[in-house]
């Protein structure tokens, strides 16, 4: 997502029982712009940047257009950015980072970022539904000179001439409807979350004969995940004012990767200049990542200046695979594997003195990483089937002890 779609950016340490899979050290909560307030408003930003050893070259700019504003009960917040980025170039004026045989670079490439949020407000009851799409593709004419990039890697020369029709690219896609009410039921607050994401991603190309290999490839996996949340916090009539969050949530994820085949003699006569595609195949089996939790978070102030937290979690995560056939005739079955686990978190913030608190957080985290599952599914080795039986979850405990303090300008913590 682009910066520019961005109001804040929240860092939480240690997990917790509102969320599962993937979050076993912490989470980084990305907020997006908030709908906006008042008459229709506009605002546009300009940016522009360049090298200073090759000045016409290394131009490069940004325009963001915003539009945003509030008519009795709907609102709206629009967002678009459009980049483009030039050469970069080093101190001494040498071309860097096009970014081809497998590194990824950010030169020569042009790219767009469109947020848009509708909000609906009648009462107390919300409806608001986001998009926002994200766009990168690169269209340069430099690559790695084969006669200075070789093994072992050196200082890489760019040099011109590359002849590639499928660059990299990414696209991502995210689109989610929220339903939201502050007293529904009990005095509690109510929110409800569906939510699509997609991605699809081109990959520089990747020579695997000085690995071993035989073929010229260029990876294009793309995975789209579907899924909803239930989150209700209610607050309990009891000494220390406790509030309970609990709910469930589910998500499944399809993943496929595939990949482009390229001429490795018309590459070689070229002198690694031309990318000439022969054909497109799959790369690792289909997979699919569903994940089902219910969860329950407390908190307690039993005194001013303490306050408890604590949560479990139950989640279920399902892994399951295609048939799969590589290019070469070995057969990968089908097969599919079932992990469930009960996690628990617990800790408590003391306010000390002015400005100091202690804090202490223990939490468990529970994760099949994706990585992980495509070794289990294919291996590090091309035909090489290792059963997903043998894939087992990770489980992480975190134990955090520390002290913070906030003075007038100046924050500081020591854990």
């Amino acid at each position: 997502i682009d910066p520019s779609a961005i109001e804040r950016i929240e860092i939480v340490r240690g997990a917790t029982a509102i969320y599962g899979n993937g979050a076993t050290g912490g989470l980084i909560n990305i907020i997006t712009k908030q709908a906006g307030e008042g008459k229709p408003s506009f605002y546009t930003d300009v940016q522009g940047s360049g090298s200073l050893t090759r000045v016409a070259r290394g131009l490069s700019g940004t325009i963001t257009q915003g539009f945003q504003g509030r008519k009795d009960w709907f609102d709206y917040n629009i967002v678009g950015t459009f980049n483009n980025q030039g050469g970069m170039f080093d101190a001494e004026g040498s071309r860097t980072m096009p970014g081809t045989n497998t590194i990824g670079g950010f030169a020569d490439t042009r790219s767009y970022n469109v947020l848009s949020k509708f909000g609906a407000t009648f009462g107390e009851h919300r409806l608001q539904l986001t998009f926002n799409r994200k766009e990168s593709q690169q269209d340069t004419n430099h690559f790695p000179d084969p006669s200075v990039d070789a093994l072992p890697r050196t200082n890489a020369r760019y040099i011109p001439g590359l002849s590639l029709d499928e660059q990299p690219k990414l696209t991502n896609s995210q689109i989610s409807l929220d339903y939201s009410h502050p007293h529904l039921f009990l005095d509690s607050r109510v929110h409800i979350q569906g939510y699509y994401r997609s991605q699809r991603t081109t990959f520089p190309t990747f020579d695997v004969r000085p690995f071993g290999g035989t073929e010229v490839v260029q990876g294009l996996p793309q995975t789209d995940v579907l899924g909803t949340r239930v989150e209700i916090t209610t607050p309990i009539p009891l000494y220390g004012k406790p509030l309970v969050t609990y709910g469930m949530d589910f998500s499944s994820q399809h993943g496929d990767n595939r990949q482009n085949l390229y001429d490795p003699a018309i590459l070689d006569a070229s002198g690694g200049r031309i990318f000439r595609k022969i054909g497109r195949t799959p790369l690792l089996p289909s997979r699919v990542f569903d994940s089902i939790a219910g969860f329950a978070q407390g908190e307690w102030t039993p005194i001013s200046a303490l306050v408890v937290r604590g949560g479990v979690r139950y989640e279920r995560l399902g892994i399951s695979s295609s048939d799969f056939t590589d290019g070469v005739g070995n057969f990968t079955p089908a097969g599919s594997v079932k992990f469930d686990t009960t996690v628990f978190n617990a800790g408590f913030v003391y306010h000390l003195i002015d400005p100091l608190d202690l804090f202490f957080n223990f939490s468990q985290g529970f994760n099949v990483p994706v990585g992980s599952i495509d070794a289990a599914l294919f291996g590090v080795t091309p035909g090489t089937n290792i059963a997903l039986s043998k894939l087992q979850p990770q489980r992480v405990n975190n134990y955090e002890l520390g002290l913070r303090g906030k003075w007038s300008k100046v924050q500081s913590s020591l854990s």
